[in-house]
């Protein structure tokens, strides 16, 4: 007899049975060394217990002399282990039944989920009002609130997809079950198995961590042995079921915290429902999740009444808010500019037709801004002309056509700048040859408008900045332009528009967009050089245009002043003298009685010529006061003007930007220069 294969046999059929060597020495009534012994081959057991040892281990004394099964043994073995084929989509069922199980943990995981991504966007957005770092906290909040959420789906994913189909091999008697699978063959005790799934085909048994896959009518045999709790596969119904009353829950979590925001934060800080009906549908949507959660969790329904019933939900929310709109005081004009990054939001009162708007929103919420007289007979238009300003047309009580133009960014990197205007100093032609021909040139606070050929010339005093990228152009109370600096568009260290910016103008009367390019500072010396050409053929034809004038009538007495070339009555021959009276004339063309002004001359410079016709530049500072308001702003100006004597006084042409107003004359060697910021002489009020 061979003891070392004998030893080896009594230690495989040992473990095949799921017995220890203690155990096995206690049915021997021997001690777990003499069993040891044994397997390790240092001796045989002795005639006197074969016998019991054989019955133990469940073969004949002849099997376990020879250390290994007969061909009897083998083909009985074979017949009492069962085989059952273990797919994927078994295992996908278990974990569909196991995050069901565990429905209330997942469900708050995913309401604070959610809450977290809606805190976090609501801080995000209200960094505008309360300073800096609140974008990144909301950020980081709405990124943790997303890891919430995607982490059961992620958890199931990757389980899913790291399950490897299997045969399972197994055999059982009344003490557990012999079970071979991905981890090998073990023998399980039945006391040791904490819960059974139950399938239709198919049934689990949980031993910790462990999964044993096994047919249901196997299951049927071992069922009296089993003291754990059982389980069937949660059906599709209730899997629909618990995924709508998450929803649900989630949705009425999100709309009860809006609420209760509003109403002791918000509403305390002047914010108010972009739509008055908001509030009364709020309310009503948290009250029929109530009911819905109520009843889907208490009555049994087809998928056919679920969504008959999601339908009539839908129905009375829709009915509660067009009731609550009708019946609200207020008309709310609403618009999403076309990246959606900005939204307009204004309301009008329908009795008084007085109209506001809301200009800071957060969420769906909105704060007082600006009031308006309007018709309340007559519609109010919105145009985006960028995606951060909106150009609304309204009209006041007599009908006469007013422009609001909302704007919601900034050029400046973030930092708001004062004079839009100033940064817009250059030359502008339209963009693509396929628009209206549009040139507009802003210098010294004076906009030039060229449409189609037709020049119109804006004074400062037409001139109203809107936010911190727009301006519009006014003609007495009418406004004509809308500019704006284009999104892109960022200021130099003068704050000026950079050399690649674009601006975007847009007229009152036809409302068609056309965008602008700078020929002033490109750094193309060929561009440039065509400009110059450009500039100075324009001061030829200026020059040759007022010659014309003082020739065609040397009095000027028929002469009737333009914007750009006006007629000044002085005899005086003192250049300085002269161009006071230049720039006092050019401020009587332009008239607002809405504003008054206040202006010191403060330098006079002449850079070439003569008294009989000179190149003259001054600077001037303005104080400028809205009459309605109160308010005053203060600014400068530097105009130039190129200057012709005529019999009985002066013709002046304003020099625009880059034009060269000393086209034909002689450079002075040393400019003549006065500095009269002191003189109470060169004070003008009007």
């Amino acid at each position: 007899m061979d003891s070392v294969k004998i030893g080896k046999y009594i230690a495989y059929k040992r473990k095949q049975k799921g017995m220890t060597q203690q155990e096995l020495a206690d049915i021997l009534m021997m001690t777990n060394k003499a069993i040891s012994k044994w397997e390790t081959g240092g001796g045989i057991p002795d005639v006197s217990i074969l016998k019991d040892l054989a019955k133990a281990l469940d073969v004949t004394v002849d099997e376990l002399l020879d250390g290994q099964d007969n061909e009897e043994h083998v083909i009985r073995e074979e017949k009492t282990y069962q085989m059952f084929h273990v797919d994927k989509s078994l295992y996908k069922q278990f974990m569909n039944n196991l995050y069901y199980q565990k429905r209330i943990i997942l469900m708050i995981v995913l309401i604070c989920g959610s809450l977290l991504i809606t805190g976090g966007y609501a801080i995000y957005s209200i960094n505008k009002y309360i300073g800096r770092y609140m974008d990144i906290i909301g950020f980081i909040i709405s990124g943790l609130g997303l890891i919430l959420i995607l982490l059961p789906i992620l958890f199931k994913k990757v389980k899913y997809a790291s399950f490897q189909e299997f045969d399972a091999r197994y055999t059982y008697d009344e003490y557990g079950i012999v079970y071979s699978g991905v981890h090998g063959e073990s023998k399980y005790f039945y006391t040791d198995i904490h819960q059974v799934v139950l399938g239709d085909s198919f049934t689990i048994l949980r031993v910790g961590r462990n999964l044993l896959f096994i047919d249901t009518q196997d299951y049927t045999s071992i069922k009296p042995y089993m003291q754990c709790t059982q389980n069937h596969i949660v059906e599709s119904y209730d899997k629909y079921k618990w995924s709508i009353m998450i929803i649900l829950s989630i949705c009425m979590t999100q709309l009860g915290c809006i609420e209760i925001g509003y109403q002791f934060i918000l509403k305390r800080l002047g914010f108010e429902y972009i739509f008055n009906a908001f509030e009364a549908t709020v309310i009503m949507m948290i009250i029929i999740f109530i009911a819905l959660m109520f009843m889907i969790n208490k009555v049994k329904m087809n998928k056919k009444y679920i969504l008959i019933l999601m339908i009539s939900s839908i129905s009375v929310i829709g009915l509660t808010f067009i009731i609550s709109d009708m019946l609200s005081n207020h008309k709310t004009i609403y618009s999403f500019s076309p990246n959606l990054s900005s939204q307009l939001v204004m309301k009008q009162n329908k009795e008084t037709g007085k109209l506001q708007d809301y200009h800071y929103t957060f969420l769906c919420f909105g704060k007082k801004s600006n009031e308006m007289s309007a018709n309340r007979d007559l519609d109010i238009e919105t145009k985006w002309i960028t995606s951060d300003c909106n150009l609304v047309t309204y009209y006041d009580i007599d009908g006469q056509q007013k422009v609001y133009v909302a704007t919601y960014g900034d050029r400046g990197n973030g930092i708001s700048y004062y004079n839009v205007v100033g940064s817009m100093r250059g030359n502008w032609q339209t963009y693509n040859r396929g628009d209206n021909l549009y040139e507009v040139t802003v210098e010294n606070g004076t906009v030039t408008v060229e449409e189609d050929g037709k020049e119109t010339v804006f004074s400062p005093q037409e001139v109203e900045q809107n936010g911190t990228i727009a301006i519009t152009l006014y003609k007495g109370s009418k406004a004509k332009y809308i500019i704006v600096i284009n999104e892109g568009s960022t200021l130099d260290e003068n704050y000026l528009i950079n050399k690649d910016g674009h601006m975007t103008i847009i007229s009152v009367e036809n409302k068609i967009p056309i965008e602008l390019f700078c020929t002033t500072y490109k750094e193309d010396s060929q561009v440039q050089a065509n400009i110059d050409s450009e500039m100075r053929e324009q001061a030829v034809h200026l020059v040759e245009k007022m010659q014309q004038i003082i020739k065609d009538d040397p009095t000027l007495k028929s002469y009737e002043s333009t914007q750009s070339i006006f007629k000044v009555k002085s005899n005086s021959d003192d250049y300085f003298e002269v161009a006071k009276e230049a720039y006092l004339a050019e401020q009587r063309l332009y008239t607002d009685s809405s504003f008054t002004e206040e202006g010191q001359i403060e330098k006079i410079t002449v850079h070439a010529g003569s008294i009989q016709d000179f190149f003259v530049g001054l600077e001037v500072g303005i104080e400028i006061e809205n009459k309605s308001t109160g308010e005053s702003e203060k600014s400068g100006l530097i105009p130039d003007y190129r200057i012709m004597k005529a019999e009985d006084g002066y013709l002046v042409a304003r020099i625009t930007y880059r034009v060269p107003g000393d086209v034909g004359l002689a450079s002075l060697s040393t400019p003549l220069e006065k500095d009269v910021s002191k003189d109470n002489h060169y004070h003008y009020t009007k």
